[in-house]
C-alpha cells in the first residue's frame, strides 16, 4: 500500500551541525561589583534551555528574555577573592561545536 521511505545516513557535516544545535554547553561567570574578580563556572552538556517567562516583561519579545536568561544579579554568592557578599552580576555562554552565543550574540 504505502512504501516506506528509503533510509539515508546524513552527511558528517550536517549530522556534525545538528549535533551542536542539540549538545550545547552552559557555562556562567560571575563578577564581583567590590573587586572586580571573575569566577567561571564551567558546565555539562545540555540540551535544552529553560527560561522562564515570568514576569511577563512589558512588550517584551523572546529575545528580552534570552537576555534577561544570559545575564542576571545573584545576591548569595560569596566572592572567592575579597569574600564581600553584595550583589554580583551573572552572565551565561552557550558553547557548541559551532561557535560560542555571549549574551544573545555570536562570537
Amino acid at each position: 500500500m504505502f512504501e516506506k521511505p528509503e533510509l539515508k545516513f546524513l552527511e558528517f557535516r550536517i549530522y556534525a551541525f545538528f549535533d551542536a544545535l542539540h549538545n550545547f554547553v552552559l557555562d556562567s561567570s560571575t563578577t564581583c561589583t567590590t573587586c572586580g574578580h571573575v569566577s567561571t563556572n564551567q558546565g555539562k552538556t545540555e540540551g535544552i534551555l529553560s527560561i522562564e517567562l515570568r514576569p511577563r516583561i512589558s512588550e517584551g519579545d523572546l529575545s528580552d528574555y534570552l537576555d534577561k536568561y544570559m545575564s542576571y544579579s545573584v545576591t548569595d554568592y560569596k566572592c572567592e577573592k575579597c569574600k564581600d557578599t553584595a550583589e554580583k552580576q551573572r552572565t551565561r555562554q552557550i558553547s557548541t561545536k559551532i561557535r560560542k552565543i555571549s549574551g544573545g550574540e555570536a562570537q
